[in-house]
């Protein structure tokens, strides 16, 4: 009856670690789903860049604001000498339109793959937990099984101790029943 109820109590224990388990593993994907969510994104407008469309970027607001701001510096500067519509101010604005879109573009994209990273990491984390988690419940059910058989063999050698004493008890019985 006591190798049953540890049997039991194994088991229950068991339940117990993998329910743990299973909470742990659903905590742990909960907090890395935002950043995984984030570099999904990331990855979605850095493929959208490559196949041409630049409208994530062009529509950032960091580089709007340096464009603006920077389109601004000319255009006052051009005004302050009198050559707001000439030549020259036109080819200063395209010439710093250039380089200002090739910066912001390098800008742009190591944010996007920062965000990617972010997430590739947060999915790393979630592989490795969940093998842990996987390996913590391998190893309880493991070690349940083995419990279970200690707590069998021990039930055997219980009926096996009832057995030969019964056994004894009959030959000791059976000897002495004719004196």
């Amino acid at each position: 009856m006591a190798a049953k109820k540890g049997a039991d109590a194994s088991s229950d224990a068991t339940y117990m670690n993998i329910w743990y388990q299973q909470q742990r593993d659903a905590q742990n994907r909960a907090d890395n789903l935002p950043f995984m969510q984030s570099a999904y994104g990331a990855l979605g407008r850095q493929n959208d860049f490559l196949n041409g469309d630049y409208s994530g970027f062009m529509n950032s607001p960091d580089y709007k604001f340096r464009f603006d701001q920077g389109m601004q510096g000319l255009d006052r500067s051009a005004a302050a000498r009198g050559g707001l519509y000439s030549g020259g101010h036109t080819a200063d604005t395209i010439q710093y339109g250039q380089g200002m879109a090739a910066q912001g573009m390098n800008d742009y994209w190591a944010k996007l793959a920062g965000q990617a990273g972010q997430g590739y990491q947060a999915v790393a984390n979630v592989g490795q937990m969940g093998q842990q988690g996987a390996n913590a419940v391998g190893n309880a059910i493991m070690q349940n099984g083995a419990n279970r058989a200690s707590s069998y063999a021990q039930q055997g050698q219980n009926w096996q101790q009832t057995a030969g004493a019964l056994g004894n008890a009959f030959t000791y019985w059976n000897s002495n029943r004719g004196s």
